[in-house]
């Protein structure tokens, strides 16, 4: 039965005064000597996520911002309109603060090399990305669609080995950077296929040739989206009959928590997602040989507790466990 205007008016004007007092013992408790240190911490490194890599430290300035927000009722946080949601993603990488562009660019183009502390992960995850295409029967020369490309360094990697590949990010910035790989490989006299296309996610049927890939993947992108369901319809568009859709690496709702202040500094959409979700959006869709897994790093010991939590420590910092899911298009 569906509830009447007036019963649902009534139910917002009870919850009202919950909401309230929630918000104001959130605002106390931000402001308290409990959060002291916290408040410091982030007031005075309103630009730096880092933090020195210190993991309390980080904890705490998070931990006070979010309590601040919520009693402001800036947390949990709201749904832009669309194209203030896209304009942010276009020029991320332009207006954040955290360091000169320069080398902020040179370290994105160096992925997955530019970082030691990050190395071992992404080298790991490059490997399951590629065991996890292949053992789907996805094999060289196949084509492949790639959504969120960012500066294209996986659409590359996966062109070296043989791959048709298509790179996509809503970033014309970025886009730009990416075709430089193109110039690169021939530099080489690399005889490659590899191209690079700027557009939303949400958007990407528009602009490749539909029912003609025989796989689309996205590596921690989904998450940045406006609007992920339609970003699924529109990869569904592009993938031929019985082809693969991937998502490695995307992150919980435990993300949406953890990473509130860095989102502000980066000036982006981090709101992870639940497994359920995903798998009954991937079925309401006709999806088949649907495997969603959380995988963990390490062995013994090490790796049972990490299966036990929802959350790893990686480079100083919390980290959700992701969700890796394949899923394949209806024949």
């Amino acid at each position: 039965m569906t509830a009447s205007p007036a019963t649902l008016l009534g139910k917002d004007n009870r919850d009202k005064p919950a909401v309230a007092w929630k918000q104001r013992l959130a605002t106390a408790v931000a402001d308290s000597f409990l959060l002291r240190k916290g408040k410091k911490i982030h007031l005075e490194n309103l630009n730096d996520p880092y933090l020195g890599n210190n993991l309390w430290l980080k904890f705490l300035a998070n931990l006070y911002l979010i309590l601040a927000d919520y009693g402001t009722g800036s947390f949990p946080p709201k749904r832009l309109l669309r194209e203030e949601s896209y304009a942010r993603e276009r020029a991320q990488i332009q207006s954040v603060k955290i360091k000169d562009t320069v080398p902020l660019i040179d370290e994105i183009m160096s992925k997955p090399w530019w970082d030691k502390r990050l190395f071992p992960q992404h080298s790991r995850e490059l490997i399951r990305m590629i065991e996890s295409i292949e053992s789907s029967g996805v094999r060289v020369p196949a084509r492949i669609l790639e959504l969120g490309c960012g500066m294209g360094w996986m659409s590359e990697i996966l062109a070296l080995r043989g791959y048709d590949v298509t790179g996509t990010s809503i970033s014309e910035f970025e886009i730009e950077h990416a075709k430089l790989r193109i110039d690169s490989l021939k530099a080489k006299k690399l005889n490659r296929s590899l191209q690079f296309i700027a557009t939303p996610m949400e958007e990407v049927h528009r602009h490749v040739c539909n029912a003609s890939y025989d796989a689309a993947f996205c590596y921690e992108a989904l998450h940045h989206v406006y609007d992920w369901r339609e970003a699924f319809e529109s990869a569904d568009k592009c993938l031929r009959p019985g082809g693969w859709l991937f998502l490695f690496g995307e992150p919980s709702a435990l993300h949406t928590y953890i990473c509130w202040r860095t989102s502000k500094i980066w000036r982006t959409e981090e709101i992870g997602f639940r497994g359920k979700e995903l798998r009954r959006q991937l079925e309401k869709m006709g999806y088949r040989n649907i495997r969603i897994q959380r995988p963990v790093w390490g062995e013994g010991t090490r790796a049972l507790l990490k299966r036990c939590l929802p959350f790893t420590i990686a480079a100083g910092s919390l980290v959700s466990r992701s969700y890796w899911i394949r899923a394949q298009r209806p024949g």
